[in-house]
């Protein structure tokens, strides 16, 4: 019986995308969603804002809430806290050449763990944070060197899943009613960041399958859909 994957995949935030983008996103959706059906039941899970668009492109969704998402993992966060059927979130631009394994005994599985501080991205966003205040309801979020990457996301680990949910409410209500201006950008530090702040606290150790397993997929993430030049295979 193949293993069930679930997509959560939303247009809300598409008009963020040139047209262009766009194309190229459902382009990348359409090649993830042929190779993973090859390994996995796939299930995707959408909005009332999406439904009807993803369906004109032939999918087989289901609507399960109209709550308005402003970042990138608002999505997630919301299945994980209330879609109690999870195995494991797969981002829809992961593209699979063989079947990954997905353990059952590891506390967090990731797509890969990175070095988290740049000089011109999420070190100026950072204390960005800082400057407003985001230390005085949540004092360990200062700078750490790594994060993860959630395109693959599956907790075993409950209390660190609960923990999440609960930290990263607490810090998009904050960034939603401070001064700071709302920013797409601002996702990977709602979403990622402080998740490694709680592994880090908690002692735990992400499972990066990029290093066990990267032969087996690849995640084409942010600006990698747009690449012109050296892209890697694409069934």
């Amino acid at each position: 019986m193949k293993e069930t994957i679930t997509y959560c995949f939303s247009l809300q935030l598409k008009k963020y995308y040139s047209k262009k983008n766009f194309e190229i996103t459902m382009e990348f959706f359409k090649k993830a969603y042929e190779s993973a059906v090859k390994f996995y039941n796939v299930e995707i899970l959408t909005d009332d804002f999406s439904i009807k668009e993803l369906k004109q492109y032939g999918y087989n969704c289901k609507s399960v809430t109209n709550e308005k998402f402003l970042y990138h993992d608002d999505f997630k966060v919301f299945l994980l806290e209330n879609y109690k059927n999870l195995n494991i979130l797969v981002d829809p631009d992961i593209v699979f050449y063989e079947k990954v394994n997905f353990s059952n005994d590891d506390d967090l599985i990731v797509d890969r763990v990175y070095k988290s501080l740049t000089k011109d991205h999420t070190i100026p966003m950072i204390n960005e944070f800082i400057d407003n205040g985001i230390q005085e309801i949540y004092p360990d979020y200062t700078f750490i060197e790594t994060m993860p990457n959630i395109g693959f996301l599956k907790f075993n680990n409950i209390d660190l899943k609960l923990e999440y949910i609960k930290v990263y409410k607490k810090l998009k209500s904050w960034i939603i009613n401070s001064n700071i201006e709302h920013n797409l950008n601002h996702s990977i530090l709602l979403g990622q960041y402080p998740l490694q702040i709680l592994c880090n606290k908690f002692n735990i150790t992400p499972t990066s399958l990029q290093d066990l397993q990267g032969e087996k997929y690849f995640h084409y993430d942010g600006e990698r859909k747009y690449w012109i030049n050296k892209k890697p295979k694409v069934l």
